[in-house]
């Protein structure tokens, strides 16, 4: 997915915002309105009149004063800012997820797989006024799917304690570890002894929890009910909106 270039300048900000805050507005006043196609490319990412943002606020002080100027840029240019709401998945086709602050970035990073719309967290290198590059990189990302078919995402790593293979008759209960990785699924199994083994799997993986046991994901823990669970990279990946300075540095 290409994102056009598109020059922009720093948008006005409260004191009460840090650097990381100030970059952030500046790339979403940077982001196109409209863009031209060129064949043989994807179509750039643009914000259009209608297009919807997904705002995930974090509890810090500047967060309301980023969230009012997110809310000032998008009234100009037409686009509608929804406030994530926990535990529920936007419903509609979401352009674009926004964190306002780095607190917020892994439950906005959460919320773009969910809906499949690239994220845009914090980043304080794009303060200087100036002509942006910008660009949507994807990133490996799990997904663990429950009994009920609801799913959890994993950035970066899922432990699963005491599980075993669905279709083995007498299986042995291990611990399995998995993480994403750019050539498949990552997967770690130790039963908590001398054994352990590690494999790269390009498809999903399910496992069996015989009774209720803990699962660790991006290092948060919880119980987990009984069931199949179902291990897999997300598909599409998490994409996550990247900027740069355009100019072109010096030469003497």
């Amino acid at each position: 997915m290409d994102v056009a270039v598109a020059g922009g300048q720093t948008a006005t900000t409260s004191h009460q915002l840090d650097p990381l805050q100030r970059g952030l507005l500046t790339v979403f006043r940077s982001l196109p309105r409209t863009a031209e196609s060129v064949p043989g490319r994807p179509t750039p990412l643009v914000l259009d009149v209608g297009d919807v943002v997904v705002l995930v606020s974090g509890t810090d002080r500047g967060s309301p004063a980023t969230r009012d100027a997110v809310l000032d840029l998008a009234t100009d240019a037409g686009v509608v800012v929804l406030d994530d709401l926990p535990g529920r998945t936007p419903t509609g086709r979401v352009s674009l997820v926004l964190a306002t602050h780095h607190t917020a970035a892994t439950a906005a990073q959460h919320v773009a797989v969910r809906c499949r719309a690239p994220v845009l967290l914090p980043d304080g290198r794009c303060v200087t006024p100036g002509p942006l590059r910008l660009w949507v990189r994807p990133e490996p990302t799990l997904t663990l799917t429950r009994p009920d078919g609801r799913q959890d995402v994993v950035l970066h790593d899922l432990h699963l304690r005491d599980v075993a293979d669905p279709d083995d008759e007498h299986p042995a209960v291990v611990d399995v570890f998995a993480h994403p990785s750019g050539s498949g699924l990552l997967l770690g199994m130790t039963d908590g002894g001398a054994g352990a083994t590690v494999a790269l799997s390009t498809g999903p993986r399910c496992v069996r929890v015989p009774a209720p046991t803990t699962a660790t994901l991006d290092g948060v823990t919880r119980t987990i009910a009984p069931g199949t669970y179902r291990i897999d990279l997300a598909h599409p990946p998490l994409y996550r909106l990247h900027a740069e300075s355009a100019a072109r540095p010096e030469t003497g």
